[in-house]
Parts: structure tokens; sequence; C-alpha cells
């Protein structure tokens, strides 16, 4: 026989499922936000009220800068800059090349975010106790102050920094790829392609990034290059000029500059790309976000009669503030400085002999100068002796030294003058070239 519930058990049972339905709605409290429906603020984001807020994100460090001395390479037997093919390829020939890459120091080169953009970013998009990945994201994304930058490798004027790019291209403005880069790969920091990694490295700034780039796309290296090699113009004077205004201690000296783009996102802004970022302070035309390094140049020999065209020292300033570091920060040590051997004087009996060498044989200095230079110049394109300590294109019909039916080269230094003489008058004897390096410590 069923038995019907008695009253008793019908107020029981209620006052139970009464007592489910509270607990389950206090246990969706924890994982449901209601403050829109009740009207209170909603998760803090980037918006335009406080994107102009957000402090400027990123802190790239460069730690090596390797200097060619070339000035009238050639891609034809004959024919100076006749071809610009490999005289357009960095790979082949530059002026100046740098970038970051691996140290055992997490600190020591690559990219991160400012403590200051952290911080903020902690603070004022933290909504009870956490902060989303979204929020992140759009922080790095959508702030004024670096929203669609680029890095920007050029040789600049002291002053004002933020738009005086020297440039030799000798048009009406500068040329990319030639009088300045955009890294990495005319990609932007904020490109939604990097923010899976960037996003990490918010989370945990050290160790620097060297290179951008995830599992299914291309990995890009952030290094960069100015290459003057394939200007018909670039001649022994015009690099002279150059290492003269780097080097001068003047008002009116060049940088050495590692700075960030305008928004590139921006139309009207990709036609001036070369356009540093400014750091919006009552000083904006002047102080920008990046890095300026003052060069030095030494002749290969004590006389004074040889051109100084091997990087001798780096100093490096901040060009937001103009603070400079140490001395100490930056070494250019004798051992990474290589002759530049012409392709038909490296064959044993030849005029300087230069070959590939027996890496078994070699010292460790030797084998870390060795993987050093290849960085920058690569073994498909050059051949490398740390033995000889020089360099020489693999390929035959280039060459650093232009029409070589006239001139001999003076590897050893033995000739009183070589190059132009006090008239700037070309002599009949070239000096040597060099690629020098300097590495951050």
């Amino acid at each position: 026989m069923k038995l019907k519930p008695s009253r008793t058990q019908l107020i029981f049972s209620g006052f139970f499922v009464g007592i489910i339905i509270i607990l389950t709605s206090f246990q969706n409290c924890g994982t449901q936000d209601y403050s829109d429906s009740l009207g209170l603020p909603s998760t803090p984001d980037v918006n335009a009220n406080n994107a102009d807020e957000i402090p400027f994100a990123f802190d790239y460090r460069v730690n090596q800068i390797t200097y060619m001395s070339c000035s009238r390479s050639k891609d034809k037997v004959g024919n100076l800059q006749s071809s610009t093919t490999h005289l357009n390829n960095p790979s082949v020939f530059f002026t100046f090349k740098m970038g970051s890459y691996p140290t055992s120091s997490m600190d020591a080169a690559g990219l991160t975010f400012r403590k200051e953009f952290i911080d903020y970013v902690i603070a004022n998009l933290t909504h009870k106790g956490t902060i989303t990945d979204t929020n992140i994201q759009n922080a790095i994304t959508n702030a004024t102050a670096h929203g669609g930058a680029a890095l920007q490798f050029g040789i600049r004027e002291s002053t004002p920094i933020a738009s005086s790019l020297v440039y030799f291209s000798g048009g009406g403005s500068p040329v990319k790829s030639v009088d300045y880069d955009l890294i990495p790969q005319n990609l932007l920091l904020t490109s939604n392609e990097f923010l899976p990694q960037l996003l990490q490295l918010f989370k945990k700034p050290l160790p620097r990034l060297t290179t951008l780039g995830t599992a299914s796309l291309q990995t890009y290296r952030l290094e960069g290059a100015i290459n003057y090699q394939s200007l018909s113009h670039y001649d022994e004077m015009a690099a002279q000029q150059i290492r003269d205004q780097l080097s001068s201690e003047a008002g009116l000296s060049q940088i050495l500059t590692v700075t960030y783009s305008k928004d590139l996102r921006v139309v009207e802004n990709l036609q001036t790309s070369y356009e540093a970022r400014g750091t919006h302070s009552l000083d904006s035309s002047n102080r920008v976000w990046g890095t300026g390094f003052n060069l030095k140049f030494q002749s290969a020999t004590n006389g004074t009669r040889w051109k100084e065209n091997i990087l001798k020292s780096v100093t490096e300033s901040d060009l937001s503030n103009f603070n400079t570091m140490a001395a100490s920060t930056w070494s250019c040590p004798s051992h990474f400085r290589y002759l530049i051997v012409s392709p038909q004087d490296r064959n044993p009996g030849g005029a300087y002999p230069c070959k590939d060498p027996n890496e078994s044989q070699l010292t460790p200095q030797q084998m870390n100068t060795l993987t050093i230079l290849r960085r920058h110049l690569p073994s498909s394109e050059w051949i490398i002796d740390p033995e000889m300590e020089c360099i020489s294109p693999r390929k035959t019909h280039l060459d650093c030294y232009g029409n070589r039916a006239f001139n001999p080269i003076d590897y050893y230094g033995s000739a009183s003058r070589c190059g132009l003489d006090d008239n700037n008058n070309y002599l009949h004897r070239d000096c040597a070239e060099y690629v020098s390096v300097c590495l951050r410590n």
C-alpha cells in the first residue's frame, strides 16, 4: 500500500530543497560575475579613458655590434656596385649590424617589459585579486605609449633624436634596409602573432627574449642592419665621414641608435616609419624611447697614416633620460678584429691565405670567436679563418675592394700611406678593410 507523505514530511522536504538551492546559489557566486547586473564596476580593461595612462612597455637591449669597413664593394668582376643582388643582402655585405643573442646572464640582452609597465597593469587592471590574460594582452596592444611599435636601427643626430635620421641614400627621404631597419622583419612588437609569447614574458620577465615567434610561425631573431654598400656614391670619403661623425664629441655628433617607431597601424605613419617614438615628456622632441651608442674607431697600425676603420669602443646611453652607462658596459677585444681578404688573394700562395678552419683544432677562444662572428657572417657567404684572423667572401664574384685591376691591397701595413692622401685623392694602394665586433659585457 502506497503511503501519502504526512504534512510534517512535506514541510521538511521543502525546507531541505530550499537549503540545496541556497547552497547552490552561493557556490555559483564564486564562479560567475554579476557585477554588471548589479550596477557594480565591471572587470577593468584598457579603453579610451586609460589607454593614455599606461606606461611605455618595452625594454630592448643589444649585446653585439659589428662594423664592416668596406666602402667599394662589388658584385661583378671589375664593376663597382654593378649588381645589387648581394650588396643589398645584409648576410653578405653591411655597414653596421647589431642584435641580441643568448648569454649565460638572463638580463644581458633581448626584449622584456619595463617594471613601470608591469606595476601599472597589476595595480590598475587586477579584478578580484586576479588579472586576466585578455587584460594583459589589451594593455600590450592598445596602450597609446607603445601600440603599433616596431624596433628601429639607424644613425641619428644627437639632437633632436626623434626625426633626425641620418641617411646617405641621396633621395628625399630615408630608404629602409639602407639607412635604417625595422625589426622583427617589418612586423610590429605588438602583433597578434607575438602576443602568446609576450603574455608569458609578462608573467616571467626574465630571461629576456632574443627571438620572437611561435611553434607554428617563423622565428625572428631580434637583429638588424644598416647597409650603405649598394649605394654608388658610398666610397672611402663617405665611409670616413660616417666614422668621423660617430666619433665626434661636438654638439652635432651622430650616434648609432635602437629606437621604437610611431604607431605603424596608422597609415600616415607608414611614410615616416623611420621617425622615433617620443617619451611624451615636456622635452619630447629630444627624448625618445631607446638606446644610443657613441662609437670610436682606430687604425690597424700604430702609425697615423692609416685610416681608422676598426671599431674601438662603444659608450651606451639611455635616450629617454640621456643617462650614460659605465664605460665597462661594452668591450671590443682585439681578437674580434678580422682582416677582410679579397677572394683572389686568399688561395695558398696568395697575398693573404684565408681558409675554412678545422674546428677540431681551434682553441676555446678561437671557437668562441668563430661562433660569435657567425651570428653576422653566415658560413654560406663567408669564409672565417680564426688562425689567420681573416674573413673572405665565399663567392668569388664578390669583393670588398672594388676594382682590383690597379690597386694592390696593403694587408700587412707595410706602406707608409694607403687609401686617400691629405687632399682626399685616391692613392694606388688600398688600405686593408676589417670587420670588428664589440660585445656588451
